[in-house]
């Protein structure tokens, strides 16, 4: 089985509250405890069997019984109880609940020595080449450079567009003018996401295998 879309793991001693965040994609309060929710009752039913308790076992005792094994044995169990034999990571996001996520070569090892492949995503690309503030007029081109050095090892790319912007998104690639036009905005206000025309598509194949 290959997880084809995935994120890697927090591994640490996380609270009740902090693993509770981690149910929910959420920036809000809810109505009810995170474990009463579908991804809860799921957590619940199929986490607690992975180690030694029995299925639908209360939050607090499955809390508990991380606690006791620990957050790098919890983690080893869980993923190997998976039965993954690959997992392509999208490596976008890089902590959770204020924690670093581990590095693609752990998380393999903790699946049971598996291998993993990196999707880069576009957006994190397109960051990271802002921050090195270059012109508006070379932002392309120093994008197409850093794009053609994270796709060496990967095996997708994704973007995070329309989670960002909606689904009204252009169809048509933006011309040379338009991309330097919105790169010149996003630039002249770093904090602000990438504006929807400025990740055109590049012609990049991947290489074989």
């Amino acid at each position: 089985m290959i997880d084809h879309h995935c994120h890697s793991v927090v591994v640490d001693d996380l609270g009740p509250e902090a693993f509770r965040s981690l149910l929910t994609e959420s920036d809000r309060p809810l109505a009810t405890d995170p474990f009463d929710s579908a991804l809860g009752w799921a957590v619940r039913r199929w986490c607690p069997p992975a180690l030694g308790l029995a299925a639908h076992a209360g939050a607090e005792e499955y809390l508990d019984r991380r606690r006791a094994l620990g957050p790098v044995e919890a983690t080893r169990r869980l993923l190997t109880a998976a039965g993954l034999g690959a997992l392509l990571v999208d490596t976008g996001l890089t902590a959770a609940a204020g924690q670093p996520l581990v590095p693609l070569p752990e998380l393999g090892a903790l699946a049971g020595e598996v291998p993993v492949r990196e999707i880069v995503r576009l957006e994190s690309i397109a960051e990271a080449v802002a921050a090195r503030a270059p012109s508006a007029d070379g932002w392309a081109t120093a994008l197409t450079d850093a794009l053609a050095t994270a796709l060496a090892p990967a095996v997708a790319v994704k973007s995070v567009l329309a989670y960002r912007h909606g689904l009204d998104i252009p169809g048509d690639r933006p011309s040379t003018a338009e991309v330097v036009r919105a790169a010149s905005r996003w630039l002249s206000s770093p904090a602000a996401a990438p504006a929807a025309p400025l990740l055109p598509p590049p012609p990049l194949p991947f290489p074989p295998g």
